[in-house]
């Protein structure tokens, strides 16, 4: 049977179980999504949690105790979690579960997601950045990227950060295709939710005339890294390299600001954002990982 799970169940059902990482994602399911729980013979095999992220119920932990496994206990989750109310409780449009290539259940993960009627997206590859490749960076912009960077604000583009950018052009922010720009990235999220901690220090915009060419929107992960969450720019400013003046600040802070590992994604399909990546970081980042996207 599967019924809502309480934090209080949760720590007595799966104590020595746990980590911090659970921990959080439980309390984050709790506060604005749900948990939920499979219960056997008056005890639980296992809990998935969930929580509403724009207009997606994200799929943020899932576990089965060890004796559990391989008895359907996540399949009967994830197809309780798509009939639940939770859905239309918050608008949400879609469900989503991501899964790493090199997940020891991936196989498990994928076949269930699947089973539930969930469709594969593209994937996406997280690339990791540490400090002590730096020196990668410091010839790509000696090289190339300073003398860039200066043609870009001779054409009369300037860069500003989020704390100092202000309402004129944080609305552009929340406004992307009113602004010229091809995507749709929600940075409302980012820029309304403290627990998002968006670094609006080390995000910055790339503008001409006051109007959004492009811009980098960053936050601190619970360590001493930060996440490049976005790197974007406007449809009508490609071509013109501008996306490199926001990146190469937020680059600068990333190194002045003692910051240990800085992490970003890449969808297979962005050609136009994989060329970046491999013209201008190359070498910089120490490893990746490939993740895989479901939807129902």
């Amino acid at each position: 049977m599967v019924r809502t799970l309480s934090e209080l169940g949760y720590m007595i059902a799966f104590d020595g179980h746990r980590t911090p990482y659970s921990d959080r994602c439980v309390k984050e399911g709790l506060k604005g999504g749900v948990v939920l729980g499979v219960e056997k013979d008056g005890s639980f095999a296992g809990y998935i949690s969930a929580v509403a992220e724009g207009s997606d119920l994200r799929v943020l932990y899932a576990y089965t105790l060890p004796e559990e496994r391989g008895k359907g206990v996540f399949s009967e989750l994830l197809k309780a979690l798509t009939r639940h109310d939770i859905l239309e409780k918050h608008g949400t449009q879609a469900m989503r579960v991501s899964i790493s290539v090199r997940h020891p259940f991936h196989d498990t993960v994928t076949a269930a997601c699947l089973n539930a009627g969930f469709t594969k997206t593209e994937s996406v590859t997280v690339f990791t950045c540490r400090r002590g490749r730096d020196e990668h960076w410091r010839i790509f912009m000696e090289e190339k990227g300073d003398r860039m960077c200066t043609l870009l604000r001779r054409w009369g583009y300037e860069t500003v950060s989020f704390e100092e950018a202000g309402d004129e052009i944080l609305s552009q922010l929340r406004d992307p295709e009113g602004h010229g720009y091809g995507n749709t990235f929600d940075v409302a999220p980012f820029l309304d939710d403290p627990a998002r901690k968006t670094a609006y220090d080390m995000s910055f915009a790339a503008v001409l005339e006051r109007k959004l060419a492009a811009y980098t929107l960053v936050t601190r992960d619970s360590g001493e890294g930060v996440v490049f969450q976005i790197i974007s720019d406007a449809v009508w400013a490609r071509g013109s390299g501008v996306i490199l003046l926001p990146f190469a600040e937020s680059m600068k802070s990333f190194y002045e600001g003692g910051c240990k590992t800085a992490l970003y994604a890449m969808y297979g399909s962005n050609r136009e954002a994989n060329a970046f990546r491999e013209s201008v970081l190359g070498g910089f980042y120490t490893e990746s990982s490939e993740t895989e996207n479901y939807y129902f």
